[in-house]
């Protein structure tokens, strides 16, 4: 089967510094420019599960953004690194890219331990059809409108959005880097935000690490 190829755009070694710049954007919008005012109530049922009065559209990011950190997970647990990755992993379930940045900016001395179910096709498959599912059915049937005026005047829902942005950000750089482990030309998608790097963990398997890189650092 031909795919379409793409050369690499950056080098490999800046990848830190984005992770950092996205991380200090992150930080700057949350202590200065987010909205001071939270709707507690609403935070709370989203927490709790009372999801009858949440606009579907905040649920399907709020649940999303459960979903983001087992995707990151699936590059993360295959390598043995310097900080150790599973308190900030753990974290990012709970604190999003706020947690797990900093590790990815910092993380050196990777060692390459390749989990065999975390390279199935059906890993990737099931995850990204659950994380499309979540975003088709809050474009389908939320309230744009309604999750805009949130956005601009709620805390939490501003935060949490950005953050959603900030990891499908990390998910492409995180899929780029696999694919110069594997010394492949399809960087098409890491190029192709949310969707790209879905469809490259589906197919992944077909595309053996390069054994001479094992054990070198890819910052």
């Amino acid at each position: 089967m031909r795919y379409l190829s793409f050369k690499p755009i950056f080098k490999l070694e800046p990848m830190r510094y984005l992770y950092a710049l996205i991380l200090i954007s992150l930080l700057l919008d949350a202590f200065l420019l987010a909205p001071k005012n939270m709707d507690e109530e609403q935070l709370w049922n989203l927490i709790l599960g009372n999801y009858d009065s949440i606009d579907p559209a905040l649920f399907s990011v709020f649940m999303i953004m459960g979903v983001f950190p087992i995707l990151c997970a699936s590059h993360l647990l295959n390598e043995k690194t310097s900080p150790p990755y599973w308190p900030f992993l753990i974290g990012s379930f709970f604190l999003g890219c706020f947690a797990i940045l900093p590790f990815l900016t910092v993380r050196k001395n990777n060692i390459y331990q390749p989990i065999p179910w975390l390279q199935s096709k059906y890993f990737g498959f099931f995850f990204g059809t659950l994380l499309l599912a979540l975003l088709f059915y809050g474009i389908n049937e939320g309230d744009l409108y309604l999750f805009i005026q949130e956005f601009q005047h709620d805390r939490f829902v501003h935060i949490m959005s950005l953050d959603f942005l900030a990891f499908i950000l990390t998910l492409s750089i995180l899929t780029y880097e696999d694919l110069r482990k594997r010394e492949t030309d399809l960087y098409i998608w890491s190029y192709t935000p949310l969707i790209g790097p879905i469809i490259w963990l589906c197919m992944r398997d077909q595309f053996p690490i390069n054994r001479s890189d094992i054990n070198e650092r890819t910052d």
